[in-house]
């Protein structure tokens, strides 16, 4: 492929879909602010899952009833800034409207096409690279607080097992002979096969971006502030030319996008994460508690709780809540867990209303590509976004059907 790419964003889909574009033999520039793995990328505070297992959005109709309870709720993993509401509300009314039955049900099959291979896509696009260390592969076990709850999501579990997605159901005691020191808050899990985990998420992605450098890929850093014709405008006045240019730059992506035809409704999701340090134990495996909607993922820095929504002004400061709920689940889920440091973190997800990230050429411009929008995977689908992207670069149709990803599905 003889011609020169910028990708825009150094996230998990934008180092994947430049080191695709590199070994089809493009010319690779990755731009972007601030360099791979950095603290101010959502790709860094991930809660580090290779997420077979979650296919179906997070909005769908057995979570509907209890919209008003997580909205309302001082305890509730859901929060949003009432101030925020006038420029929030259309997408949340379109969010709404896209969690009806027949809508899930569409949205989870092409979440489950993105998905379904993300521990073999990682283990593919690491293989030979100081990245292939930080990957574990494993099972992932959702934690209910009893059989019922678990029995309460009946769509989501029927829809799942459409798609192959079948847990192993586990009782407290059979947990407790896994992992002695679970406490008895939940005393139901779902264990899922075929997933993995990242030991250190901003680590691996900085040994992917290290490797595409090495191997001839160019890193600039620098923020882009328009795109005119075939060239990224930068915000010190000096511009990169190209043959085509791919925005993968998250939740910063919207302004970028403006200009190119598209109703481009995306929203920075907010997501927090509590790293605990030098803890007396560490779970064997990842685990979702599902009330809390946090996971706690083992790495080598510590135990990692993230999780948990907000919506709010992009540039507005964090919340102390979030954290302060994390660590109640946490003390819940093993009360005996002690540590003697934490970090906490803030970030956001680049996130659209039905769940699905934008992927496709522009209207206005042939020469540029949406590759965002991946809203809670994208760790999980990153480096499948990068095959498809490339794939759309070289002008190869995609050998499966990605019409739901179309940047024109919202004009």
């Amino acid at each position: 492929m003889n011609q020169t790419v910028i990708v825009i964003g150094a996230g998990f889909t934008g180092v994947c879909t430049a080191e695709h574009l590199r070994r089809a033999g493009a010319n690779v520039i990755l731009l972007d602010r601030v360099k791979p793995g950095d603290t101010a990328q959502a790709s860094y505070g991930n809660a580090g899952l290779l997420a077979r297992a979650a296919i179906v959005p997070a909005l769908e109709p057995d979570i509907l009833p209890h919209l008003p309870k997580y909205l309302f709720s001082r305890h509730s993993p859901l929060s949003l800034r009432w101030s925020y509401l006038p420029k929030f509300l259309p997408f949340g009314l379109s969010f709404l409207r896209n969690a009806t039955g027949a809508r899930v049900r569409k949205i989870s099959k092409s979440i489950e096409m993105l998905a379904h291979d993300t521990v073999e896509q990682h283990l593919a696009l690491a293989k030979g690279t100081p990245a292939e260390k930080y990957i574990t592969t494993g099972t992932f076990t959702y934690l209910h607080p009893d059989k019922k709850d678990y029995d309460s999501n009946r769509f989501s579990n029927a829809l799942m097992a459409e798609m192959g997605v079948i847990p192993e159901q586990l009782n407290l005691q059979e947990l407790k002979e896994i992992d002695p020191a679970l406490g008895d808050a939940y005393q139901f899990g779902a264990r899922y096969k075929d997933n993995g985990y990242l030991s250190d998420p901003a680590a691996y992605l900085q040994a992917l971006a290290e490797h595409f450098e090495s191997n001839g890929g160019k890193f600039v850093l620098g923020a882009a502030k328009a795109i005119d014709g075939q060239s990224v405008i930068l915000q010190d006045g000096n511009a990169l030319k190209a043959d085509t240019i791919v925005i993968a730059a998250g939740a910063w992506s919207k302004s970028l996008a403006a200009d190119f035809g598209h109703k481009v409704p995306l929203e920075g999701e907010r997501g927090y994460h509590l790293m605990l340090k030098s803890t007396n134990f560490t779970p064997p495996i990842p685990y979702m508690m599902t009330d809390a909607k946090s996971v706690m993922t083992p790495m080598d820095r510590g135990i990692r709780i993230a999780g948990t929504t907000e919506f709010a002004p992009l540039d507005s400061p964090p919340s102390k809540r979030p954290h302060e709920l994390q660590r109640t689940a946490v003390r819940r889920l093993y009360p005996t867990l002690t540590w003697a440091e934490e970090e906490t973190w803030m970030g956001h997800r680049p996130s659209t209303p039905d769940s699905l990230p934008m992927l496709g050429r522009t209207k206005a411009n042939p020469n540029v590509i949406f590759s965002f929008g991946s809203q809670h995977l994208g760790l999980t689908i990153g480096p499948k976004l990068g095959v498809l992207a490339t794939q759309i670069v070289q002008n190869r149709a995609p050998n499966t059907d990605i019409s739901a990803l179309a940047v024109d599905r919202f004009d």
